[in-house]
């Protein structure tokens, strides 16, 4: 019987596939391969080569070459999942820093937006101080903020039953009112109740230089009382108002005649 070369091939081909495909070395497929080769080689088993011996097998299974490398490259395509499951961490982790970045560039925007108000509010309250201390020194004279309250001290000298001078400091926010008029000033007379006292008309006003200070003469047709009553001052801006007291000493009384 005629046995081509190509049926003497596919042979030897599915009898090594079989081989490598077994389980174990000690497997059944193993043995009953061996045993067929034993008894169809004229050579003995101890004339055969050893897998052990030769340096380029080593780490190889002996006889089993494909089974150590169908194993070698089970453990390549091991380490390649591994790197291919590194890769994809890293890139879900380059996604989550380039979405940190994003959400940093916008609390920068809104960072920077909170400082311009911060900014503007800081200039406003510049503004504002600004305002009140020309308020306080009287700049803004068009502006009736802090500049509507006068406080008025009198004195009042030298009373006779023809007249009384009073002495009066006018300030607003601790600084003398000056340049003010005698129409400004007004005199109430409250006890004792009908008594004739009040401003005169002629030569009875007079301002001290740029101080706030002023002399006005009240006129008095009565002797012999206490007096008292209100002075009020008042200007364009604000108002103030001031007691006055004084009293008019009785005449004296005639010594005998010896």
């Amino acid at each position: 019987m005629n046995i081509s070369r190509i049926s003497v091939f596919a042979t030897c081909l599915a009898v090594g596939l079989a081989v490598s495909s077994g389980p174990s070395i000690g497997g059944s497929s193993w043995s009953k391969y061996s045993s067929a080769k034993k008894s169809a080689s004229s050579t003995s088993a101890e004339q055969l080569p050893s897998y052990d011996a030769n340096s380029n097998s080593k780490g190889y299974p002996n006889g089993r070459p494909f089974q150590a490398i169908e194993y070698d490259f089970d453990k390549l395509y091991y380490r390649l999942d591994m790197i291919d499951t590194d890769l994809d961490q890293i890139a879900a982790n380059l996604i989550r820093v380039g979405q940190a970045v994003v959400r940093v560039e916008r609390n920068t925007e809104t960072i920077d937006q909170n400082l311009i108000r911060v900014g503007q509010a800081v200039v406003r309250v510049e503004r504002n101080t600004e305002t009140i201390l020309e308020d306080i020194a009287g700049i803004n004279d068009d502006v009736d903020l802090l500049n509507n309250t006068l406080e008025v001290q009198v004195s009042a000298k030298s009373a006779t039953d023809t007249g009384v001078t009073l002495y009066v400091q006018v300030i607003r926010n601790g600084v003398g009112v000056p340049d003010l008029r005698r129409l400004d000033f007004t005199y109430g007379n409250s006890f004792p109740l009908g008594a004739e006292a009040e401003i005169c008309e002629v030569n009875c006003f007079e301002e001290g230089i740029g101080s706030g200070l002023y002399a006005i003469k009240l006129v008095v047709n009565e002797s012999d009382q206490t007096f008292a009553g209100t002075l009020m001052v008042e200007d364009r801006d604000g108002a103030g108002t001031s007691l006055v007291t004084f009293d008019i000493p009785a005449a004296p009384t005639p010594l005998p005649t010896p």
